[in-house]
């Protein structure tokens, strides 16, 4: 029975020899291929985890859209405090703006309350009111002034040059008629 093992043992040792006296070539070669498979293998792990976390953002945004549809298919009223924030966020607004804002608030997906916080909404509603009070504040002319008063037939060059740049081409027709007949 010694001599069973001690063979085995003999052959596993000579297996092992015969492994390890493989030429460095042969070692080299294995290790530059296993290293090439290992950075293939990291880029497809790396394009797969990219790939799922696009996915799962697709996911939830579609989520989001799927609620928003459900929402407004049911006719789901919005809590009562956000219609109450809503409503004081909404509060110092005309209807034009109120309008404007909800416009706004749809065009970003966002909500009026957030609208009313939005920089660039705020800007141009500034803008539109400042508009409004130089208009309310500038009185409008008493009296007008009427084009030339004068009859055709006593007008000179300089009185249809005048009519010309004031675009009265309806007085130019009538002195053009007065001068073909006289």
């Amino acid at each position: 029975m010694e001599e069973y093992k001690t063979e085995d043992v003999e052959t596993s040792q000579n297996n092992e020899e015969k492994e390890n006296s493989e030429t460095p070539d042969e070692s080299t070669e294995e290790s530059e291929s296993e290293d090439s498979k290992d950075s293939q293998l990291y880029a497809r792990v790396k394009k797969a985890e990219q790939r799922a976390k696009k996915e799962e953002a697709e996911k939830l945004a579609f989520q989001k859209e799927v609620e928003k549809v459900q929402k407004q298919a049911t006719g789901e009223k919005p809590d009562a405090s956000d219609l109450a924030k809503t409503v004081i966020a909404l509060k110092d607004y005309s209807a034009g703006e109120i309008d404007y804002i909800f416009t706004q608030a749809k065009a970003l997906g966002i909500s009026p309350v957030e609208a009313t916080q939005n920089e660039d909404i705020q800007i141009f509603l500034e803008a539109k009111r400042e508009k409004q009070k130089r208009s309310e504040n500038t009185p409008e002319p008493s009296t007008k002034q009427s084009p030339s008063s004068k009859p055709v037939e006593q007008w000179t060059p300089q009185d249809v040059q005048e009519a010309s740049k004031r675009g009265d081409y309806q007085s130019i027709a009538k002195f053009m008629d007065w001068a073909k007949r006289n």
